[in-house]
């Protein structure tokens, strides 16, 4: 879709970069003086244009304003754009376009959240502590940017901004609820925007200290539907499944694809559904190393291989991550692909990642494990034999 309604602004029009897509110009086609990435789409949200400091507009009104045409025609015109054919028996009547409004307006007012939190981190002084949380973790600043990381300062100088960009006091509790949780904003102010299918659900608010839990959620925040940091899925159709929010965004910035997130202690049967549903052809399940959980660690692991596998895909693999500390002698031990990526790089992740074994291996191995154990200490019995078998 042209970035601009006329030529002479298509020069200046989108550039790639590596997290989308970025332009000099303004939404309104004028040229900034200094700054190259004035307008942007990013990867994580491919569906709306972001006016740095400005408006967020989804691509439907943009070129409805933008070509002065109604939402069936904008519809179609990017339909046509991107050569997809749309279904006679579609009804655009007047309830469906009231729903999509108050859906459109609800996305909208989320990302200016989402953008206002990414602009507070970037300027606000009191987010220092927060910045130099996000850089101990080795996180630069172009990767803080590309990650969507943020810093709430306060509820009340959010809830501010969104009057003053127009959001009705209805709309603004609707969608942004804190639950009268103090917390966010004061000791949980770093902020993740919690995408799934390419549109923020909500967000999680953590902590840069030791209060516990280190996440809280916003209202209402589905985390069920589909996993965390799922958008398009690219390449060999592989699924990359991690625990952590900050492991999925940190691989995908560093240019490992479809790496999601189960934005909880466990994963279901819909997260995989939806994943199988947008291509999803094979799975890699690539869980933290936990000294003192691995019991909880396989337990975990072959429950999300049977719900794989009862949705008909048989293609799953089991990533070791491996022991950091193992010549430290340091109790409770653990890895996960943010603090390997930290020490080792990104290569030593795709490494691990590569060399997964097919659940059935890493099944048998499991299985195996405790005999070669005991039979280091002592010959195996026939009893022994026979429980192994």
């Amino acid at each position: 879709v042209p970035w601009h309604a006329n030529a002479s602004t298509a020069a200046a029009g989108p550039k790639r970069f590596a997290g989308g897509w970025r332009s000099k110009t303004y939404l309104n086609g004028t040229k900034h003086a200094k700054r190259q990435d004035k307008t942007v789409i990013t990867k994580n949200a491919p569906h709306c244009l972001l006016e740095q400091g400005g408006a967020v507009v989804g691509f439907i009104n943009y070129v409805m304003n933008r070509d002065n045409i109604d939402f069936i025609s904008s519809v179609k015109l990017l339909a046509d754009a991107v050569g997809l054919q749309i279904p006679q028996k579609v009804d655009f009547n007047d309830e469906n376009k009231e729903n999509y409004q108050k859906y459109k307006d609800q996305i909208t007012l989320l990302e200016d959240c989402n953008s206002y939190f990414i602009y507070c981190l970037e300027n606000a002084t009191s987010a220092k502590n927060t910045l130099n949380y996000l850089k101990s973790r080795g996180y630069d600043t172009e990767t803080i940017k590309n990650m969507e990381l943020g810093y709430i300062p306060s509820q009340k100088q959010l809830l501010d901004y969104l009057e003053k960009k127009g959001y009705t006091q209805n709309l603004i509790n609707d969608v942004v609820s804190f639950q009268n949780d103090t917390r966010i904003g004061t000791t949980h102010t770093l902020t993740i925007a919690y995408r799934s299918g390419g549109v923020i659900k909500g967000f999680k608010f953590r902590t840069i200290k030791d209060e516990q839990p280190k996440y809280l959620n916003s209202a209402g925040l589905d985390k069920i539907s589909g996993f965390f940091n799922l958008s398009g899925i690219k390449g060999n159709k592989e699924i990359i499944i991690v625990e952590g929010e900050l492991d999925a965004l940190h691989a995908s910035v560093k240019g490992i694809d479809n790496v999601v997130a189960m934005g909880g202690s466990s994963n279901n049967e819909m997260q995989i559904k939806d994943a199988i549903k947008r291509g999803a052809k094979s799975f890699s399940i690539c869980l933290d190393y936990e000294q003192d959980k691995q019991e909880e660690t396989l337990k975990k692991v072959n429950q999300i291989i049977q719900i794989i596998l009862v949705n008909q895909v048989n293609r799953v693999y089991v990533v070791t991550l491996p022991n950091l500390d193992e010549n430290n002698n340091i109790k409770n031990a653990k890895t996960d692909p943010d603090r390997l990526i930290k020490e080792q790089g990104i290569d030593a992740l795709k490494t691990v990642i590569t060399q997964a074994l097919p659940y059935f291996e890493y099944q048998l191995y499991q299985i195996i494990l405790p005999f070669s154990k005991l039979q280091e200490q002592r010959e195996l019995s026939n009893k022994d034999i026979d429980n192994l078998l």
